[in-house]
């Protein structure tokens, strides 16, 4: 947030290259824009149309007049130029080619649109929505297409029941949803029959610790409801056999009775009331190829649409209308550009003389009657005004240069009258003499729209401020330094005599 050297110096190239005074310019000679009067009017006659971006200025200047009836105008205003500039950054069709949904009429683009936004995201707006652009048309489109794609692989072919995705036809999803549940505790019982059969003191080990239990809420359902999703599948079975009927952790029993009828019986090929670790790895083979087209699933982001929505906004239709907008944004890009441009000339005509004499040459800061741009008030304290008051945004960092100016400067805290800190000011102080100036000094500060604020003093650099002061300013010094060494021989002298009389009095209590 600095403006450099370079770039102001780029500016007055700029301002002088595009708006000469006419006068110089039919003589032949070097041109000089007239900013002396600060004026927001443009006047078209005085751009210089041999330069391209006056050209296009003049040019975007006689189409914003034209935009509000008056094309016979011979001047416009900044107030006209920003006027335009709002409306054009409100279209539904940005510069940048974000599009908004209510950019169509027609009903299916807009919820074409919109769905593209509730999915994959949207991309800011000039007004503050979200729309579309090119990069999440084409991920919608991307995404509706690879979830088609992956959807098309598991459909059954006609004349056929099943196929390697679908072994179980159309029942497969719901069964393989079954597995997926329950494979996590299935793993876990047949690891936990291992352990134990290698060690049987594991045993004791499996199932609810005895924290878990002493946190569980037996009066409370949800509680014991809780403790029993997370305690075994079943109690571990000396033959190693997973029952798939009672006795079975209750939270499971009716899950493990789906899974026996719509998973088990038709992998084994036979009705099972317990399986065994060979039992499980073969129904996890039969299920392997829908396992697989599951964990490939692409078009996520676009999957709640459904298939129906998503093969209707692959047709093409919506897709070409909202590309057609999107590159109606390349007009409204250079438009919009050309009319900055033209705001640019106005602003930079208005007050750019008025920067550099605020930041180059400083006329205003030796002005009593005016205030530089930098100027942010008057501090009143100690009995005093203090007319010189700038902002600081870092306080340590500017203390850390300011030291070393030999100046007196105050560092002031400004805040409403509730308590809240507004900013910190340096005021330096350049005539009289210190006074009742100190850290924790308060005062009145009057910004320069005359508004009254509290201020208070938080740190001081503190320098001679007049002559009398820099001549007695050496002698202070050394009066604190004889004070501080006089001090210090008083302090040390008594805690020796101290000393000595504790030690005195001790032998006089012992000869006692």
């Amino acid at each position: 947030n600095r403006i450099m050297c370079f770039e102001v110096r780029d500016a007055i190239r700029w301002l002088f290259r595009v708006l000469p005074a006419p006068r110089l310019r039919q003589a032949g000679l070097q041109h000089t824009p007239d900013i002396d009067e600060p004026r927001d009017t443009l006047r078209l006659a005085d751009i210089n149309t041999d330069d391209p971006d006056g050209a296009r200025i003049h040019e975007s200047a006689g189409k914003v007049l034209a935009k509000l009836g008056t094309p016979d105008a011979d001047t416009v205003t900044l107030d006209q130029i920003r006027r335009i500039k709002a409306g054009i950054e409100a279209l539904p069709v940005s510069e940048i080619g974000v599009v908004l949904p209510e950019a169509s009429d027609d009903a299916e683009v807009r919820a074409f649109l919109a769905d593209i936004i509730a999915h994959v995201g949207g991309a800011q707006h000039a007004g503050g929505k979200l729309g579309v652009n090119q990069a999440e048309l084409d991920e919608f489109l991307t995404e509706a297409r690879a979830y088609l794609d992956w959807l098309a692989r598991s459909e059954i072919p006609d004349g056929q029941s099943k196929t390697d995705i679908m072994p179980l036809g159309a029942a497969t999803p719901e069964a393989y949803a079954l597995l997926a549940s329950l494979a996590p505790k299935i793993d876990q019982y047949f690891a936990q029959c291992q352990a134990i059969a290698f060690d049987a003191r594991i045993a004791g080990q499996v199932g609810l610790s005895e924290a878990e239990l002493a946190e569980t809420d037996f009066d409370d359902p949800a509680s014991i409801d809780e403790a029993l999703k997370s305690a075994p599948l079943a109690g571990v079975q000396a033959d190693g056999k997973l029952p798939l009927k009672p006795p079975l952790n209750p939270y499971y029993v009716q899950a493990v009775a789906a899974f026996r009828t719509q998973a088990v019986a038709p992998a084994l090929g036979r009705s099972a009331s317990s399986i065994d670790r060979d039992d499980w790895r073969e129904i996890q083979q039969f299920f392997a190829a829908h396992r697989a087209w599951v964990q490939a699933d692409a078009g996520a982001e676009v999957s709640s649409l459904g298939p129906d929505t998503l093969r209707a906004y692959l047709d093409g239709s919506c897709e070409a209308v909202v590309r057609d907008l999107i590159a109606e944004s390349t007009a409204t890009a250079l438009e919009l550009d050309s009319i900055r441009q033209t705001e640019r000339l106005i602003l930079y005509r208005c007050h750019l003389l008025e920067l550099a004499n605020n930041f180059i040459s400083f006329p205003r800061l030796y002005d009593v009657e005016r205030r530089a741009m930098f100027e942010m008030g008057t501090l009143i304290m100690d009995g005093r005004r203090f007319n010189l008051a700038v902002k600081v945004a870092n306080r340590a960092a500017h203390a850390a240069l300011a030291k070393n100016s030999s100046m007196f400067v105050l560092y002031v805290e400004v805040g409403s009258k509730a308590g809240k800190k507004l900013y910190d000011l340096a005021v330096p102080v350049t005539s009289g003499g210190k006074g009742n100036l100190q850290v924790g000094k308060r005062g009145v500060f009057i910004d320069i729209n005359g508004l009254e604020w509290d201020a208070r003093v938080v740190s001081i650099i503190d320098n001679p401020i007049s002559i009398r002061e820099a001549l007695v300013s050496p002698f202070k010094r050394l009066g604190r330094m004889l004070s501080g060494k006089i001090e210090s021989i008083t302090s040390k002298a008594e805690k020796t005599f101290d000393a000595k009389a504790t030690a005195a009095m001790t032998k006089v209590e012992q000869a006692a």
